[in-house]
């Protein structure tokens, strides 16, 4: 294994270990969790790891992007964009898939007939309107935790696979 994963992995699991914790309570990413490591994943992502600078770059770009379309979590992109730059970006985009697939089963799992209300809603209007409003338990789900599972086997599955 390359000596720089044995830094990367850390910090990303510290992470999402945080981020889990305080979108479960809070329902959010504090900014005193995410900027810090954003910049500082830029700086090692970019400057120092010779490889994947320009993907780094469009990932960022393209994360920065998303977060001017309504109803996508600021906290949720945030977070994303630092595994992303801790990480590689093609493997982050594989882990917001399964997080996000996740998300879907457990929802529908918990309440199918609101579920399939939801999903029906999200197929006829792909944006949610701008409108604010005050996220609760019970209109909100927390990514943070499917997003660590999901970082947890797709890393370490690799991991696992490359050891073989």
């Amino acid at each position: 294994m390359h000596l720089i994963l044995y830094i990367s992995y850390p910090v990303c699991l510290t992470l999402l270990i945080a981020a889990t914790i305080t979108d479960i309570k809070l329902r959010r990413n504090p900014n005193v969790l995410t900027i810090p490591l954003i910049l500082g994943g830029l700086l090692f992502g970019c400057v120092l790891i010779p490889g994947l600078r320009v993907e780094k770059a469009v990932f960022a770009l393209l994360c920065f992007l998303a977060g001017l379309l309504p109803g996508l979590g600021l906290g949720d992109l945030k977070l994303i964009m630092c595994i992303g730059l801790w990480g590689n970006p093609f493997l982050t985009a594989f882990e917001v898939a399964a997080a996000s697939v996740g998300v879907l089963l457990v929802q529908l799992i918990r309440n199918p007939i609101l579920g399939q209300i939801q999903i029906l809603r999200g197929l006829k209007y792909p944006f949610p309107m701008k409108e604010r409003f005050q996220k609760t338990k019970d209109n909100s789900v927390p990514f943070a935790p499917y997003f660590l599972v999901a970082y947890i086997l797709v890393e370490g599955g690799l991991y696992l696979w490359s050891t073989l």
